[in-house]
């Protein structure tokens, strides 16, 4: 019996964006919200741990690279250095994250827990000319009181904005607020330097870490930046604020320019399957084996779509991204359709789930046709960052 959008209560602060958090939604329908809730409470530390994770591996990685060590560095698919969101080649890795940020830049990733609204991480990274300078945590696994200081105006604990606040716009500048203190504090040297913050809500995350397409996962980041234009929710799901000119530019573009043209810059186009960290797989197969089913092993049993195929998606009815009928909250049908019915898996790959999850580079593109058959020709690397095992 699969559980339905009525049973989650409308307290929930995000309720009305699971329609476009399809991994997310998958858990609610299989697990019941409940269970997940539960589950999240362990969730928000190995999420944490994740974030230290590949923010490790991708600065290691850029190092590698700028010492020579890296051979090969366009089959090498790591994670942007800031947020460790995105995947991008280790050759494109610097270039990108000049572009998005600029030449100095201070940026704090936030995130937010749906129940209780609080802040439970931040990561904070100080960039110059694209390479990372200084970074720091915050949250579950800190024995700190820096999520405990509270804002000089409006007397709110840092932990406590996100529930204080009307939107996630009016949270990130309360936030800056205090964070920008505490960069003075540890870096006077960077105190002129630009401030901005990405401030995102623990399902959107969840959501986009489950998602093992790389196109697919640049749409779903394309969604959860334009909640409140295109598909006029009260908010944000997930955004960078203040923004920066590149990403704002290419966040008004329709979604699959968007998703074409931060594909070439991340990745001149090729297809990856996402890898995921050792720790996160541990925490699905040997605590919450359900949610490891409905989130992962859903994907590999269905098939991956092709990359032409997940640029032409239709969402709830829809090829192009529009306001959420009311029709889709009373009936909670969700559906995304694929026009394609081809499919990628790792037996068409010749390699076993537990390899697949690693990470698999291909080299086809949103040019490949959809009916085109994928096999273990077409893989280029498998593996992320520094761990990646070159295949031809």
């Amino acid at each position: 019996m699969l559980h339905t959008y009525g049973e989650i209560d409308d307290s929930l602060r995000t309720k009305k964006y699971l329609p476009i958090a399809r991994h997310v939604w998958r858990m609610h329908q299989e697990i019941g919200w409940e269970t997940w809730n539960k589950a999240t409470r362990s969730l928000r530390e190995i999420i944490e741990e994740i974030m230290r994770v590949r923010m490790t591996e991708s600065i290691m990685t850029s190092k590698e690279l700028i010492d020579g060590k890296i051979k090969e560095p366009e089959k090498v698919i790591t994670y942007t250095i800031f947020p460790p969101a995105i995947l991008t080649r280790s050759d494109l890795q610097q270039g990108a994250m000049k572009l998005l940020h600029g030449e100095s830049i201070d940026s704090s990733f936030i995130l937010v827990d749906d129940m209780s609204q609080k802040i439970f991480t931040i990561i904070n990274c100080h960039m110059e000319n694209g390479l990372p300078a200084d970074f720091w945590f915050a949250g579950v696994k800190e024995d700190d009181e820096l999520l405990d200081r509270r804002h000089m105006k409006l007397g709110y604990k840092l932990r406590e904005i996100p529930k204080r606040t009307k939107n996630l716009t009016k949270c990130a500048y309360a936030c800056m607020d205090i964070l920008k203190d505490v960069r003075n504090e540890r870096t006077p040297q960077w105190s002129s330097s630009p401030y901005h913050s990405t401030i995102v809500w623990l399902s959107c995350a969840i959501n986009i870490i489950c998602e093992l397409s790389n196109y697919d996962a640049m749409g779903l980041m394309y969604d959860m930046v334009n909640t409140e234009r295109i598909y006029k929710l009260p908010d944000f799901y997930a955004a960078m604020i203040p923004w920066s000119s590149t990403l704002q530019m290419m966040s008004m573009m329709k979604r699959r320019d968007y998703q074409l043209r931060i594909m070439g810059l991340f990745q001149s186009h090729c297809f990856s399957i996402k890898g995921i960290e050792d720790i996160g797989v541990k925490w699905m197969q040997d605590e919450h084996p359900e949610i490891w089913h409905a989130s992962i092993e859903r994907q590999w049993d269905d098939g991956i779509p092709m990359p032409i195929d997940s640029l032409n998606v239709e969402i709830l009815g829809s090829k192009e991204p529009k306001k959420i009928p009311k029709s889709v909250f009373k009936s909670g049908v969700f559906e995304w359709k694929y026009p394609g019915t081809n499919r990628i898996t790792p037996e068409k790959l010749g390699i076993e789930r537990s390899e697949a999850i690693k990470g698999v580079n291909l080299d086809i593109t949103h040019e490949t046709p959809s009916d085109y058959e994928v096999t273990s020709d077409n893989i280029v690397s498998i593996g992320m960052g520094r761990d990646t095992k070159i295949m031809k």
